[in-house]
């Protein structure tokens, strides 16, 4: 078996459980041996499409500024008070 069965799924075009189903068939091994085997590489592939931690933090900034019902404290107040003693300037 490859070292890395989510790539080969990635590229294989298939939808995940016909992947699934013919890689079961093809090696032998059940289903859920196939969709264990790729939990690890499917893991580390989500991280790479995540933006950066500043921009997830950026876009709840503005979120929650933009509108007080969406608003986590303490959060928003921290956040807050580091803008507006140290404002961007104009």
């Amino acid at each position: 078996m490859n070292n890395n069965i989510y790539e080969m799924f990635l590229n294989s075009g298939q939808s995940l459980q016909e992947f699934v189903t013919k890689k079961s068939a093809e090696w032998g091994i059940s289903e859920s041996a196939v969709t264990d085997s790729m939990i690890p590489d499917m893991g580390r592939h989500r991280e790479t499409l995540y933006p950066e931690l500043k921009e997830q933090l950026d876009a709840l900034w503005h979120g929650m500024d933009q509108d007080e019902t969406k608003r986590i404290e303490p959060f928003y107040t921290m956040i807050k008070d580091v803008k507006d003693s140290n404002p961007k300037p104009a």
